[in-house]
């Protein structure tokens, strides 16, 4: 028994008695699992029992639970009694008898009538039934613009209501229009499956893609097809066949579709790219074999990946295998231009340990990395892997700073003061929350306090009494107003914030950034969990520790964050309507700085060429860090390294392109 079983049941967590309403069905279903998982079938059969008597919204699914646990307890007639039942509903189960699944049942009286039935059933189903579909726009759906559209297949005795469940990667959410198709053809009452070169199926979804059409803005050149299993084979077998002018196809667990037995041919001069991701443990591994074979005797572009451990499932990590199939279908595998070159090379030197980058471009991300993630393995950072990040930690500070200000809860014109009566030093209780986020106070760019010995590590044991008595003796010249870059400051503001809102710095982050975008990798403190993610910093080939700053400095450079993060933060924030205010709160009143540059709250503005390249940086002792995004050309770039170098260059060149 797991430990997590165990203790539910014996604190009650799991009652053995109670019947399911429909808003915790899902939660009666655990109950039922945990029993099955522990053996004690007879117990989960009671409670399934209770709900066949009691629960008509969730009767069939019951009755499903019901009839195996049944057969795990060796009580075959007892569900004689449930097939009738359910035929009287005219519900259906699909039994056969030479299916071996029902070889307990065949001498049972009445069987054979109860499988004549339940086959008349599914008959009837099949002749009125019909593929249906539904649609999940893109997070920040926008009607003018153009979007690429992906089909989603279900697996074979499954249907949408599962597939639903899956596919929710940011890769997909922020720039494809979704559509979860649900095949005609029962399994049983509310389970489906596909054929392969079926006519019917034909028809029904090309009416289907006319209809999506007619209503959504779709970018007819970036057309998908994905799914698992027997979902997987018609991605492939609609693809290839062409029944939908498919650029690609993404196929999980497929089987080898029929005619590529009966006129293999088809796949001649065909420019489809596929992607195929199995397991190591899958059962079918094998026709995957075929299917590699058969595609690379005819020249399809096709990329097989085999996970280790993996059976007849969807990926361990659905989001980086999505993100490396899009990459592949979409043929940007690279990013071009000599870019990936350089890198070697830095890499090669010694210069570069690691290096994660996100683009977000034409309603697309894709996600590219290079090196080590660190010293002791040759694993690859990916999308999810952890970096410090430095200064960029000042953009999710500004942007809390400015959720505070929608809310009237701080504002520009306050003064330090009035939230800190501690700081005695008119100079610095005088300013006002404006200059500190505008880096327009005249504070300096570090407090002269910090711990020498601590220096290289983040400044662990700095504390807020000791910020406090630097800003209280600290002399400030007749200099506001002028743009001095200060993590002091910002530093100062987290303290503001946390008083105003009297909420920790940690609680804002999480309430406000964390789970308001769903970021998974996003930390002042990585906790044990995600250790083998995070990323070890370097300088020039040499180790680096990491920068301790869960203190007072946390809001001007202590967050450790994402590729994925941070582009899903940046997509939120630019494209959502929800944060129009925010987002123009900073980007407004932008301060001259120098020439071609300038400064507004969070961002510096590089303009080169009649654009504007709005963009941030940062870096730790063995990490750098920069964020970007041009409107002109509606581009996103994140890069993070875990090694101490320069990234702004690199970073306005990649903003600059355009695929």
């Amino acid at each position: 028994m797991s430990l997590w079983i165990s203790l539910g049941l014996s604190l009650g967590l799991f009652p053995m008695r109670g019947l399911p309403q429909a808003a915790d069905f899902e939660f009666f279903l655990v109950k039922v699992d945990s029993l099955e998982q522990i053996g004690d079938f007879e117990e989960a059969e009671n409670l399934l029992s209770e709900c066949l008597e009691n629960n008509d919204e969730h009767w069939f699914d019951c009755s499903k639970k019901s009839i195996a646990m049944n057969e795990k307890l060796g009580n075959y007639s007892d569900n004689l009694s449930i097939f009738n039942q359910a035929h009287e509903s005219e519900y259906f189960y699909f039994i056969h008898r030479q299916m071996p699944k029902y070889a307990g049942y065949l001498e049972l009286p009445g069987f054979d009538s109860i499988a004549r039935r339940d086959l008349l059933l599914r008959q009837r189903a099949n002749e009125i039934s019909r593929t249906i579909y539904e649609v999940q726009l893109p997070q920040h759906y926008d009607p003018s613009r153009s979007y690429p559209l992906v089909f989603i297949f279900h697996g074979g005795g499954r249907s949408m209501v599962q597939a639903k469940k899956h596919w929710q990667v940011h890769a997909l959410d922020h720039g494809f229009i979704k559509v979860f198709l649900q095949s005609y053809r029962h399994f049983d009452s509310n389970t489906f499956g596909w054929g392969s070169s079926d006519e019917r199926l034909d028809r029904d979804v090309k009416g289907i893609y006319e209809e999506i059409l007619s209503v959504y803005p779709v970018d007819t050149t970036n057309i998908l097809a994905a799914g698992i299993s027997a979902g997987a084979t018609a991605a492939i077998d609609l693809s290839l066949r062409k029944v939908i002018p498919a650029k690609g196809f993404l196929a999980f667990c497929p089987d080898l579709p029929r005619f590529l037995d009966e006129n293999p041919a088809l796949l001649l001069n065909n420019d489809i790219r596929g992607y195929v991701s199995t397991g190591s443990e899958d059962p079918f591994r094998d026709r995957d074999q075929v299917l590699a074979t058969l595609f690379k005797g005819l020249d399809v572009h096709c990329k097989f990946v085999s996970e280790p451990g993996r059976g007849h499932e969807y990926p361990v990590n659905e989001s980086l295998t999505i993100s490396e199939g899009l990459a592949f279908i979409l043929n940007q595998e690279k990013i071009g231009g000599g870019f990936e070159e350089v890198i070697s090379g830095a890499i090669a030197k010694g210069l570069c340990r690691g290096l994660s980058i996100a683009i977000a471009d034409n309603n697309q991300i894709l996600y590219y990395n290079f090196g080590k993630l660190n010293h002791e393995s040759s694993d690859t950072p990916n999308q999810q892997s952890i970096f410090e990040i430095g200064s960029v930690s000042k953009l999710f500070t500004i942007f809390i700073y400015q959720a505070l200000a929608e809310r009237e809860i701080v504002s520009p014109s306050d003064r330090v003061g009035y939230y800190l009566p501690e700081i005695t030093n008119p100079a610095v209780s005088d300013m006002t929350l404006g200059l500190l986020v505008n880096h327009t106070s005249g504070l300096p760019s570090m407090p002269d306090n910090l711990p020498e010995s601590e220096a290289d590590k983040g400044i662990s044991s700095y504390t807020d009494e000791d910020f406090i008595a630097f800003l209280n003796r600290l002399h400030i010249e007749d200099s506001q107003n002028m743009f001095v870059y200060s993590n002091a400051g910002i530093a100062l503001l987290g303290l503001v914030i946390e008083r105003a809102s009297k909420k920790s710095y940690h609680e804002l982050l999480q309430g406000f950034v964390i789970a308001n975008f769903n970021l998974e990798n996003t930390f002042i403190k990585v906790p044990e969990s995600k250790q083998k993610e995070f990323a070890s910093g370097s300088k020039e080939g040499m180790d680096i520790d990491y920068w301790e700053m869960d203190n007072v400095l946390a809001p001007t450079g202590g967050i450790r964050s994402s590729a994925e993060d941070l582009v899903k933060f940046l997509c939120y924030t630019l494209y959502s309507e929800n944060y129009a205010s925010i987002r123009n709160s900073m980007i407004r009143d932008p301060l001259q700085i120098g020439e071609g540059l300038s400064y507004a709250s969070a961002w510096f503005i590089q303009s080169i060429d009649d654009r504007d390249y709005f963009w941030v940086s940062g870096s730790t002792g063995g990490f750098s860090a920069f964020l970007g995004f041009c409107k002109e050309n509606d581009r996103c770039v994140v890069m993070l390294s875990n090694s101490s170098l320069g990234l702004k260059e690199a970073g306005l060149q990649l903003l600059s392109k355009s695929n």
